[in-house]
């Protein structure tokens, strides 16, 4: 998300380093070594048998000056997550060479352009007192070590703690990783991995990736990612589906040969990578680090076209953190519209998402003067920093009948998931073995700025004043551009258990409880994800998503018969009296029960939260005009609003809150809108029929129906003359195909009668006397 560089960097370099220094995610002025594995997983395979644990090693930076990289041993223990001891080292000294070889998988690979050194089998043997044992070269101590010499700058592998091992042991389980170096000190690495029974909640067509994510192509001073193999293994293993790759614009010229090669490559590894595995798709997506309208940096998620889904050229220019870029906001969405891109602005309005000052970051500017200026309260939490007024929008568009900016589809609102902090142990953030001399993770209050709901109000807000600002355009000026949309984003790099990403140098920062996958979009494709994702960029372009970090939440809008499905991202003139709400909650044991649910609707003139006082998990069914009279008071008529909803759940953790950080875990999921507008013209525009006669018309309190032929009478409406239904009727009793229709509770005026057949519809002017 951001980039910690401080003065005293260049200081730093001065320093002569002979030790081994180990930061997890935060890169260094020497090398590090460091595990991960899923923070969460399935605890069984689909035939319910167990599943082993997935461990990470990483070498990085081996090539730095001074670094040492002699591997003498790796030993391995893990324990239940709630006992404070770890045991003996794992051993797989009874194992066969070929069984304990099927415990490696994703080693790299040499590769000189990007100085990868190979990870060999060979080089890794058995012990009865050790879990991998090294080999390779010979120490000068007495009795000699042998140990594996890391030289060049990456060298990584994972290896499995097969399921015999874990036998008995809790869903909850620690994982202690220590690396024995030869002439420098030992390190260890602490890992807490959730086993789970349950899938992700889940609904039919709906699949869940990450919109923002950092691979093996984010390589900068404070950070990195991992390779894309790697990368879709684990994230496989957290429950994903689809992972949109948005490495920094800024990083592609410092590895490799250039950033042309550079994009070429992810792309190339991307296809290869789809190809094999169509369970899980890989987007080649970049953020972009550009200027915003004060010239100041602010990120920018760019996506390809659907249509050619690897065809967008690399488009940036490899600046704007230290170096700067001469790319504005303008000139990137230009470049998305000639190659049919598209953007969504990256965690853009927040005062926790600001960029650094040290690089001359900030935030995407609103410009609006319905919404509070600089300075002023949020109309949720905190201060508003996005809405500079002496500076032009970096939202909305120029041209006076666009709402919002050509390929600017979107904000992604929800970033960087942290309910968890720990200032200082960043290998060990779970303090796994309960010292009273280590700190513990513990819970980031809801009232800190960081806090990613935080993040996510002071976000809404300004999008939802977007919203209302697109509506009033829409309907006084028929504005085009006038929709726009939100997503959610992990923001991780290379963390499948913990972050300590803004943890930097060993000196400043924290580490968090983010990691891949723990804040995701679920795309709706009803055809499948497509090879390359194409289905997953289109959902993405056209709003048809959800923003979850657990649970889910989904609605559509239904005519009676179900013959017209309107999904989220929809705009539509319908008649509310013919439709219904329908929405879907789903969850698990892992993230609880639903304990609230509410819908925001939007005006051009107001926003409102309108809480259901009953709910519960699976389908459920609202008549739309009784919903919408209940939210404003009246139908809008001939006017668009907008809807949304969203949802929370809680899970207590009250018997092992330290095994959680928690006593009680809370889970959030919201959709993207629907706009909607009740349409009169619709009503009146239903032909008429020969087929009915209607008596006496003007009427006092009766209306008698006469069909001249057979008909089934399914329901009758009547409207007023702005379209607000006023009565309606879905039982009858029929005498020879006529009816009697007791209307006495309507006040004198003019009405439209919809009368609904089994074979047509027709509408009658009627008046009551």
């Amino acid at each position: 998300m951001k980039f910690l560089f401080y003065i005293f960097i260049f200081l730093l370099y001065s320093i002569s380093i002979s030790a081994q220094i180990i930061l997890k995610q935060a890169n260094t002025i020497a090398s590090e070594i460091y595990a991960d594995a899923p923070y969460r997983m399935k605890k069984l395979d689909s035939l319910g048998a167990l599943n082993g644990i997935p461990i990470y090693i990483v070498c990085h930076d081996a090539d730095a000056n001074n670094a040492n990289n002699k591997i003498v041993e790796i030993n391995i223990r893990i324990k239940n997550a709630k006992d404070t001891l770890f045991g003996n080292p794992l051993s797989f000294f009874s194992y066969s060479n070929t069984e304990f070889n099927k415990l490696f998988f994703l080693g790299s690979k040499d590769d000189a352009t990007f100085n990868i050194q190979k990870f060999d089998t060979l080089s890794v043997v058995k012990s009865s007192s050790s879990t991998l044992d090294f080999i390779g070269e010979t120490s000068i101590w007495i009795p000699p070590l042998t140990y594996l010499n890391i030289t060049k700058r990456w060298w990584y592998f994972a290896f499995t703690i097969p399921p015999e091992k874990l036998i008995g042991y809790d869903d909850e389980v620690d994982v202690s990783v220590e690396f024995v170096l030869d002439y420098a000190s030992d390190e260890k690495t602490f890992l807490r991995v959730y086993r789970e029974t349950e899938d992700l909640p889940s609904i039919n067509n709906w699949y869940r990736g990450d919109t923002h994510y950092h691979t093996f192509f984010t390589q900068n001073t404070a950070e990195y990612g991992h390779p894309l193999a790697s990368t879709s293994f684990f994230a496989k293993q957290t429950g994903l589906q689809w992972l949109s790759t948005t490495d920094h614009s800024c990083d592609f010229d410092n590895y490799g040969l250039n950033p042309k090669s550079n994009w070429n490559e992810l792309g190339s590894q991307i296809q290869q990578l789809n190809n094999i595995d169509s369970s899980f798709k890989f987007i080649r997506g970049i953020e972009m680090s550009v200027n915003n309208s004060n010239g100041n940096i602010v990120h920018g998620l760019v996506y390809p076209s659907e249509s050619n889904v690897l065809s967008l050229p690399y488009i940036a220019d490899a600046g704007g953190d230290l170096s700067g870029t001469a790319i504005n906001i303008d000139m990137m969405l230009d470049s998305c519209s000639k190659y049919n891109a598209f953007c969504y602005a990256a965690h853009p309005f927040s005062e926790g998402d600001k960029l650094s000052v040290t690089i001359g970051g900030n935030v995407w500017n609103v410009n609006d003067a319905n919404f509070p200026e600089n300075g002023n309260n949020h109309p949720s939490i905190g201060s508003v920093i996005c809405n500079d007024l002496g500076n032009p929008s970096d939202i909305y568009s120029n041209n006076t009948q666009k709402v919002f900016k050509d390929a600017l589809v979107g904000g992604q609102l929800l970033n960087l998931y942290n309910t968890l902090t720990n200032a200082d142990e960043f290998l060990n953030p779970w303090n796994a073995e309960y010292s009273s001399t280590t700190d513990n993770f513990s819970k980031l209050d809801s009232n800190n700025y960081m806090q990613y709901l935080y993040r996510y109000a002071q976000n809404l807000d300004a999008y939802l004043f977007s919203l209302k600002k697109g509506i009033h355009l829409k309907n006084t000026s028929n504005n085009t551009n006038w929709k726009w949309f939100q997503s959610s984003g992990s923001d991780a790099h290379a963390s499948f258990n913990f972050s300590n990403t803004d943890y930097t140098f060993g000196y400043v920062g924290g580490i968090t409880n983010n990691a891949i996958g723990r804040l995701s979009t679920l795309a709706y494709c009803p055809n499948g994800m497509g090879l390359n994702g194409e289905n997953i960029l289109k959902a993405l372009r056209n709003g048809q998503t959800i923003l979850s970090d657990g649970p889910i939440v989904t609605f559509t809008i239904e005519n009676t018969d179900a013959t017209n499905t309107i999904i989220i991202g929809s705009d539509t003139s319908i008649n509310f009296s013919n439709y219904y709400l329908k929405y879907n909650l789903q969850t698990t044991t892992e993230f609880g029960n639903f304990t609230d649910l509410w819908i925001t609707a939007i005006s051009q003139d107001t926003i409102i939260n309108y809480h259901l006082p009953s709910f519960h998990q699976g389908e459920n069914t609202l008549k739309l005009d009784s919903l919408i009279s209940s939210i404003f008071g009246q139908i809008p008529v001939n006017k668009y609003i907008a809807l949304l909803l969203n949802a929370k759940t809680a899970k207590e953790h009250t018997q092992n809150p330290q095994v959680f950080g928690m006593n009680i875990e809370k889970h959030f999921c919201t959709t993207n809108p629907i706009w909607l507008k009740n349409d009169v013209a619709t009503i009146i525009a239903k032909r008429n029929s020969d087929n009915i006669n209607i008596f006496p018309n003007p009427f006092n309190s009766v209306i008698n129906l006469n069909f001249v032929n057979d008909n089934t009478l399914k329901s009758i409406e009547i409207f007023d003359v702005t379209g607000n239904l006023q009565f309606s009727s879905y039982s009858f009793n029929s005498n020879n195909n006529s009816y009697i229709i007791d209307v006495s509770s309507l006040i004198k005026g003019v009405y439209l009668m919809r009368i609904n057949l089994e074979s047509e519809t027709i509408i009658k002017r009627i008046v009551k006397m």
